[in-house]
């Protein structure tokens, strides 16, 4: 395993996308030629990674409410339809 540094873990936080991050099993966590244990983990990591975690959290609820209002637009499209021509299928 290689050894974790907080400049490391500060040098992906905030800058690099989320798919950069991918849990590998239960207890461990993965990045690009780094592996980290609970074991090794700093003060320092575990806030980078909260961190993280709550953008990520953020951008799904966004997502999801766009994903929601265009369905949402497209059932009243498909019902009214445009000005008198009914429903569209």
């Amino acid at each position: 395993m290689t050894p974790v540094s907080t400049a490391v873990v500060a040098s992906f936080a905030g800058r690099q996308p989320a798919g950069v991050i991918a849990l590998a099993a239960p207890a461990a966590l993965m990045v690009p030629g780094i592996s980290y244990c609970p074991e090794e983990a700093t003060p320092e990591m575990l806030a980078a990674l909260e961190e993280e975690r709550d953008r990520m959290t953020q951008r799904i609820q966004f997502l999801a409410r766009n994903r929601d209002a265009i369905a949402s637009y497209l059932d009243v499209a498909r019902t009214t339809g445009l000005p008198g021509r009914g429903g569209i299928s």
